[in-house]
Formats: C-alpha cells, structure tokens, sequence
C-alpha cells in the first residue's frame, strides 16, 4: 500500500508538471496564432475541467451502484455475491474505458520539441503591441479611492 500509494503520488505530480508545461506551449501557439498571450484564460480552463471532474467523481460512484441494482441498506452478511460481482466488472470496464479515452487524448496534442523551439522563435522575433492600459494607467477603485484622498494622494 505504502508503494502504491508512492507511486500514485509520484505519477500525479508528474502529471500536473506535464499538464502546466502543454498549457505553456499551447499558450505559445495561440500567442503566434491570435497575437494575444491568454495563458490565463487556459490555465482557468484547466482548473474548470479538474473541478468538473472533480464533481463527476462524486456522482459517478452513486450512478455505478444505482446501475448494479445495490442495496441500500445492505449487510455483508446478506448480500448477494453477484451483485458484488457485476460491480466489481462495471468498474473495471468503466475505469479502463475512463483510461484509454484520457490516454487517447494525447494523440492530439501535436507540439513536438521543433514545434515549441519554432514557436519560441517566432515569439521573440514578433514585436506584438500592447493594446491594453499600463497598472499606472488605470484609476485607483473602491476602498482606495475613499482612502487615497485622506491620506493626501490622490
């Protein structure tokens, strides 16, 4: 258990470091393609498909018994073994079909090493204008407006 739990970890961070590192290099490539950085934007979309799931997760496993027809307010005294049994094979068709789909996504991530090096060339040849205000541009709101003329900035 100590070693599957070692290597569920080690895995998980490795994935998040991977996970952080496309999004960076996609990041790159909307930036040649739109002109505008938006790593921002993707990183959100990242966390909004890891709350999702996170959300699936807690439904699926009430969905997974409610398709097994399980009990209730079962005992383990009185349950039947075949329920445990269609259980048992609808998770593991269903967490093997949740993991060839998820590692089938990665066919479509195309960005090879030429592909980023490429980007990064590109990116830093291209003199991209900024069209949004500086910080110092925009006027202090809220809180620091009603404080700043008190203290005798403005």
């Amino acid at each position: 258990l100590i070693a599957a739990g070692t290597m569920s970890g080690i895995l998980s961070m490795g994935g998040y470091i991977l996970s952080s590192s496309m999004i960076a290099d996609i990041t790159e490539e909307s930036q040649l393609q739109t002109g505008r950085r938006s790593e921002a934007l993707l990183f959100y979309a990242d966390q909004l498909v890891g709350k999702v799931v996170s959300g699936m997760a807690t439904v699926l496993p009430g969905l997974l018994l409610a398709f097994v027809h399980f009990p209730q307010h079962a005992s383990h005294a009185t349950l039947d073994p075949a329920v445990m049994q269609r259980l048992a094979l609808t998770y593991v068709v269903l967490a093997s079909t949740l993991s060839a789909i998820s590692i089938g996504m990665w066919r479509f991530y195309r960005i090879d090493k030429s592909a980023h090096e490429h980007h990064l060339q590109t990116i830093g040849s291209t003199v991209i204008p900024i069209d949004e205000p500086l910080i110092a541009d925009i006027p202090p709101i809220g809180v620091v407006t009603a404080i700043a003329p008190a203290l005798g900035n403005t």
